[in-house]
């Protein structure tokens, strides 16, 4: 899996028996002002045939929480291939009352014929929902 396990960096984690977790080397740190607090996965990766797709979230300024992504190689997950340089998603300014104010993270995704389905948390008080052709996705990757 790939986790954060530092607060603000992405790790590959191995497990043989899900009790014990081995951490490897970092394969991603913030990089854009989007992420530049910390950046997290977002759920399960999706397998493409270009590699592993992973939602990522990203905290940057005033703890606003923003959507990218990456693609991992498919036979060495610890080499990223793409990365998003600007979010895909982001929020407004409504809502900065709530705790995580500028919270934009998504819940899960699903695959459909074409198509990655994102349900996503607005501010702690509302749901959104967002497609993305995974194809086009990757095209937009650095």
């Amino acid at each position: 899996m790939i986790a954060r396990q530092d607060n603000e960096n992405l790790f590959p984690i191995r497990s043989d028996d899900l009790f014990h977790r081995h951490e490897g080397e970092r394969i991603a740190a913030p990089l854009h002002p989007w992420e530049l607090v910390q950046i997290g996965n977002c759920r399960a990766p999706v397998e493409l045939d270009e590699g592993w797709l992973i939602l990522t979230h990203g905290v940057g300024a005033m703890r606003k929480y923003c959507i990218g992504a990456m693609l991992l190689d498919k036979a060495d997950p610890t080499r990223v291939l793409g990365r998003s340089r600007v979010p895909l998603l982001s929020p407004s300014d409504a809502g900065r009352e709530v705790m995580c104010p500028m919270s934009f993270i998504p819940a899960a995704h699903w695959s459909m014929p074409g198509h990655l389905f994102t349900p996503y948390d607005i501010a702690d008080s509302a749901v959104g929902f967002a497609t993305v052709r995974p194809g086009a996705l990757v095209e937009s990757l650095d």
